[in-house]
């Protein structure tokens, strides 16, 4: 389907509908400056890619706006689509809000997703066309009507971010500045306020390790809007530990529509959407800088030695660039230049964030079993649970976990919980169970799978004892670990 003929779908949609137009923005339903796929709309009915930019489809004129930055994309972009371009701020262009209160009839209806509408944009679409009583429908996502191979919204898996300053800690925090602005509630609706408050990161937003929530809290109480599929249950537990609850994502508003008529809610209308106010509608709004975005901003001392180690390897990996440059430029261009940039300072991290990686390994440590099996001689790990070790003599480390078949969840998440980032399932085997089952006493099950994880060398011991001791061979498990020094890294694709 070409750009023509989704804007015409649209357009039949609105005359069905008997709305006089539709206004698409390029925000999520947190005002996020990246977007998922679900949300990238305005880029399928236009053809726009830019990361800004409003798109107005009317009867008989379809426009957008765009800031400098875009001009000679969008120009070459939206050519033979029939969308004028808006050239913000440029003389003779007028303001989205005056264009739509010259071209939209008297009494008309304006029909957007209000979830994705910010507060702000809200308010000054209302003022703007309040003296031709047009009026503003927030209830209507059109893009599910006219876009058949829509993306779902993504429910990346959370992962635990180690800091020095607890869960508790930082509700503490939030709960005290809420008291200050006498509310009842707090409700977070920028996602990097609440990755930073609960101590978890996700996959949701390229660009941007966040996950798709809100997050609302009263004196006592913290509940936490999410889709279950991306909570693994024993970050689950933890959360519940700290006395966050969860509830699906989708019932945040509903949510909001019920709390006391009389309470206080405070919160940030640079990312709350419009559909978030007219559900709390007719509670008072304290609208304020979310109080966790200066929290944030005052790094700890964990935070800070992250900061340091980071210049520094950054520092290492510009060197080795340099030298490069210095001594071999030829055939490096600007992208590859960047690409060997981006190459040297993963490989320093151990990163794994790429198609694949190779490298050589010698053994370097074992739990019990294992190391009983190959009659192992080395010291006592030193986080014991029968665990044995030699010294290691690099940085990096390959943990490969061998558990049953279904348990690869529970393994990586305690994983995750002592440091890991992510990791890798393999389906395999197990050869030679019966041997071990005579040996040991133990009812091995043949089906396996194996979870690799690269782990900076320090935490090794604590990710492997954590693993062990809740997944280990005598658990429903029946874990086998080993951990593995890397002495190189070599990146794929």
């Amino acid at each position: 389907m070409t750009i023509p003929d989704r804007i015409a779908l649209l357009r039949r949609e609105l005359s069905r509908r008997g709305l006089d137009g539709c206004l698409v923005v390029t925000d999520d339903f947190h005002g996020s400056e990246y977007v998922g796929d679900h949300f990238k709309t305005r880029e399928y009915l236009s053809g726009f890619t830019g990361s800004a930019g409003t798109l107005v489809v009317l009867p008989d004129q379809a426009a957008l706006w765009t800031d400098g930055r875009y001009f000679l994309q969008a120009e070459r972009q939206l050519a033979g689509s029939g969308i004028d371009l808006m050239r913000a701020g440029q003389p003779g262009v007028p303001k989205l809000s005056d264009f739509l209160a010259e071209r939209l009839p008297e009494d008309g209806v304006l029909a957007f997703d209000g979830r994705t509408v910010s507060t702000r944009l809200y308010r000054t679409l209302t003022d703007a066309l309040a003296s031709k009583h047009i009026r503003l429908d927030g209830s209507r996502d059109l893009a599910d009507e006219v876009w058949p191979d829509r993306p779902p919204l993504s429910a990346q898996p959370l992962w635990p971010l180690e800091s020095d300053v607890s869960r508790r800690e930082k509700l503490a925090l939030l709960r005290a500045r809420m008291a200050e602005k006498d509310a009842a509630h707090l409700l977070l609706t920028d996602l990097t306020d609440i990755a930073w408050t609960l101590g978890l990161r996700g996959g949701d937003v390229e660009c941007t390790p966040v996950f798709l929530s809100f997050l609302l809290l009263n004196e006592t109480d913290a509940v936490l809007f999410i889709q279950s599929q991306s909570v693994s249950p024993a970050i689950a537990d933890a959360l519940v530990t700290d006395g966050v609850t969860l509830r699906p994502y989708e019932d945040i508003y509903d949510h909001l529509s019920s709390l006391p008529p009389d309470d206080r809610v405070l919160l940030d209308s640079a990312t709350a959407n419009s559909h978030i106010t007219q559900s709390l509608a007719p509670r008072q709004i304290i609208d304020a800088p979310s109080p966790a975005t200066a929290l944030k901003a005052v790094k700890s001392p964990g935070e800070q030695d992250g900061f340091r180690r980071a210049h520094l390897l950054d520092g290492v990996a510009l060197t080795r660039f340099l030298y490069r440059l210095k001594t071999a430029p030829a055939g490096l261009t600007e992208l590859s230049a960047a690409a060997l940039l981006h190459d040297l300072d993963n490989d320093l991290r151990g990163g794994v964030d790429t198609s694949g990686i190779v490298f050589s390994l010698p053994l370097s440590a074992l739990n019990g079993m294992s190391a009983a099996l190959i009659d192992f001689k080395a010291e006592e790990w030193k986080h014991g649970n029968g665990g044995t070790t030699m010294e290691p003599t690099t940085e990096n480390t390959l943990i490969l976990a061998v558990c049953r078949r279904g348990h690869t969840d529970a393994v990586m998440a305690t994983a995750k919980a002592h440091g890991a980032r992510g990791g890798t399932v393999i389906k395999g085997r197990l050869s030679g169970s019966e041997d071990l089952e005579q040996a040991y006493g133990l009812n091995l099950t043949p089906e396996r799978e194996v979870v690799a994880i690269v782990v900076p060398r320090d935490k090794r011991g604590p990710i492997m004892d954590a693993v062990n001791t809740a997944h280990g061979l005598r658990q429903e498990a029946q874990t086998i670990l080993c951990a593995l020094p890397i002495d190189h890294i070599v990146r794929l694709g």
